[in-house]
């Protein structure tokens, strides 16, 4: 892991000012996405558990109110991560750079890695069902 570095690369106080906004920002966003995830997580046991009123009104729509209120539920759960990636990020690197400590702004650079690994995983999976979906509308339009 320690590597001796090509280049010795400096903070500077312009950088350690942009690095602390990002942190705020960070935070916001962090934020912003536990209160979403609580919300989709709210909404989903509220589909799942309110009763047959609500389910018959979605399986008119071609979906069971079940499946609908677990979907929204898994949503939440996946939209936690990055958002408490995000507020690890934001608890480090601040702390780092004001204490000079190494060790906690290379873990906020590890949180925000994980931020964008995560959302490039979920990208590719989400490109990935559009190719299937696009494939299977063909097949089907062939088919028909």
């Amino acid at each position: 892991e320690n590597q001796s570095p090509l280049f010795d690369v400096q903070i500077d106080e312009t950088s350690k000012s942009y690095l602390i906004e990002i942190a705020k920002w960070s935070k916001f966003f962090g934020i912003l996405g536990y209160i979403l995830a609580a919300l989709l997580l709210l909404v989903g046991f509220f589909i799942v558990f309110a009763g047959a009123g609500l389910s018959s009104a979605f399986e008119d729509l071609g979906v069971s109110g079940s499946f609908l209120g677990i979907f929204y539920i898994i949503i939440a759960a996946l939209y936690f991560y990055p958002s408490y990636k995000m507020v690890q990020f934001a608890k480090h690197m601040p702390a780092g750079l004001y204490n000079q400590q190494q060790d906690l702004v290379t873990e906020a650079f590890a949180n925000l890695k994980a931020v964008y690994r995560y959302f490039g995983i979920i990208t590719i999976v989400v490109l990935g069902l559009y190719v299937l979906a696009f494939i299977g509308g063909l097949l089907f339009a062939s088919l028909a």
